[in-house]
């Protein structure tokens, strides 16, 4: 059914989005690892925003055509880029208005290339897309060299310049962010790592998974162009991933989609979609906290309508279920398995602010820091402010670093394995001290941490294989993630619950549901997310997890 229409899409979009989905995955992953209470809100997302808006955008438009392509954004500045063009019809019209005032008054370092003033798009080319740097790379310095030539020598490139620790404990929430955008980028900015959050299972890594999901995406193009600006459609988590990448590629997105709709592009705004799916219900407290809105509330209310029209309309059109098990969200109030068994706690520690002052500060009332400014750091700390969970993985790779390194110099064999551990434990805390000084964090492409993101070739077919009629996981899976009374042990396996689907006849969808936690976290799969980690860590890795929260509070 649909196959010549989902074929027609297929040839007219242009983008690898299975493999790009990897890219998008490792830039969204990479702004979770932001230092210093984080990217998502207060002066590090004002100061990101700053940087897009007054620094990159005049450098994309006064580098000559030829050589745009070649500019890599540092990370902050290429997290702001990609939340703008998820709206890519009002980056365009954005484009449009600030070029007009930078082509008649050019500033002194430069002059507005006129190739580029006709290219009212400013689009990212190919892997510009999805690319970010610390400057560290060749890429990296030779952008950070043209940043400074344009904007001056005393110009941060990457990180950005230091935050005063009072701006940043006074700025929160802070005043409305004044920006020129006709899209609220700052929030898209904080929605984003609801994604990520459902991101980090580990069927996401895998190349069959992901090529079922881009067929899907094709079909639901399909559906948003028959439907035009009838509905809000709410994709399911593996076709937003499909669509985000898609929508990253921004050129090339308004230009595939026209040719599908045969008309206008297909529009997108990350400010009116619930980011996240279902993820929708829930938001931030004043406190930076996740709480869950009331299902009586208007947005969960109108949410829930959308999504259930988006999925009776999918699947009366093409006879397969929306949202199977493995497509659907976690929802934000569920931690990662890494971060329960690390400790929520003891994770955010590493990555909140502190009294350290940056070591090319001359400021001397940052560095003397007044007990009124600790006084108020503690307090600011004592707020567990919410990361996607790619923020615990990272640290999960260090102690897995950490590990290798001890069994290297035999001090399993002579010491005992608590001992190892320690050593593990000694060496993910000294490389996180790092941490607010911009130090040993995975924000260059290069760093090796990104050599552990590829994709398998795991076959997941079943998870796509229709059933006789639409299978549902019972609203307390969806709603709960994973049966907590009978898996949340970690000595459990994936199946081995009595009451588990996996070990009876209910077909390929109950299988997956158990095998991946239907719209939730399959506490053993997904601790090993990035498999490369198992040769570590996994004879004991509920000892490892464990140890390394405890030794983790010591250090701290």
């Amino acid at each position: 059914m649909y196959d010549k229409e989902v074929a027609f899409v297929k040839k007219n979009v242009s983008v690898n989005l299975v493999t790009n989905s990897l890219k998008l995955t490792k830039l969204l992953h990479a702004a979770d690892t932001f230092p210093n209470g984080g990217i998502y809100e207060g002066a590090y997302l004002r100061e990101a925003l700053h940087r897009y808006e007054h620094r990159w955008l005049p450098l994309l438009l006064r580098t000559p055509r030829h050589e745009r392509g070649k500019l890599v954004p540092p990370l902050d500045v290429a997290y702001a880029w990609l939340a703008h063009r998820l709206d890519p019809l009002s980056y365009e019209r954005d484009m449009r208005s600030l070029m007009a005032p930078l082509h008649h008054s050019p500033r002194q370092h430069g002059e507005v290339d006129q190739a580029a003033a006709h290219d009212h798009g400013l689009h990212p080319e190919g892997d510009q897309a999805y690319a970010f740097t610390d400057g560290s790379c060749a890429a990296g310095k030779s952008t950070a060299a043209r940043w400074q030539a344009l904007h001056g020598p005393d110009s941060a490139f990457y990180p950005p310049r230091p935050v005063h620790l009072l701006s940043l404990l006074t700025q929160e929430p802070g005043p409305p962010i004044q920006c020129s955008f006709s899209t609220d980028v700052a929030g898209t900015m904080r929605r984003l790592p609801r994604l990520l959050h459902s991101l980090l299972r580990s069927h996401f890594l895998q190349a069959s998974f992901l090529e079922v999901a881009q067929q899907r995406y094709f079909k639901f193009l399909i559906l948003a162009s028959s439907l035009a600006d009838e509905a809000v459609l709410i994709p399911a988590v593996d076709i937003e991933l499909m669509w985000w990448t898609h929508l990253a590629a921004s050129r090339e997105y308004l230009l595939d989609t026209a040719r599908v709709s045969g008309g206008e592009p297909i529009g997108h705004s990350a400010s009116d979609v619930n980011l996240g799916h279902c993820s929708g219900v829930f938001d931030k407290g004043p406190d930076g906290t996740v709480v869950q809105q009331p299902r009586s509330s208007p947005q969960a209310r109108m949410m829930m309508k959308d999504l259930q029209m988006t999925r009776a309309v999918f699947e009366e059109m093409f006879g397969e279920p929306y949202d199977p098990p493995g497509t659907q969200a976690v929802l934000p109030s569920i931690p990662t398995p890494v971060q329960e068994q690390l400790g929520p706690a003891v994770v955010a520690q590493f990555y909140r602010p502190t009294v350290q002052p940056f070591p090319y500060d001359t400021n001397q009332e940052y560095l003397t820091i007044s007990k009124a400014l600790v006084a108020a750091l503690t307090e600011y700390n004592k707020v567990q402010r919410w990361r996607a969970g790619g923020h615990a993985l990272y640290l999960l790779y260090l102690l897995w670093r950490g590990v290798l390194k001890a069994k290297s110099s035999g001090l399993r064999a002579l010491l005992g394995k608590n001992h190892m551990h320690k050593s593990a434990v000694q060496y993910m805390a000294h490389k996180a001290a790092g941490f607010p000084t911009f130090q040993n964090l995975p924000h260059n492409l290069d760093h090796p941490y990104w050599d552990l993101f590829t994709l398998t070739s795991a076959s997941h077919a079943a998870h796509y294989t229709p059933p006789a009629s639409p299978v549902r996981p019972s609203p307390s899976v969806s709603e709960s993630g994973w049966d907590r009374s009978s898996a949340g042990s970690t000595k459990s396996k994936a199946g081995s619950n009595p009451a588990s689907p996996a070990g009876t006849d209910g077909g390929a969808a109950a299988a997956a549901a158990a095998a991946m936690g239907a719209g939730g976290y399959n506490h053993i799969g997904d601790f090993w997310y990035l498999p490369a980690l198992q040769p570590g860590l996994h004879s004991s890795h509920e000892s490892t997890a464990h140890g390394a929260a405890d030794g983790a509070e010591q250090q701290l």
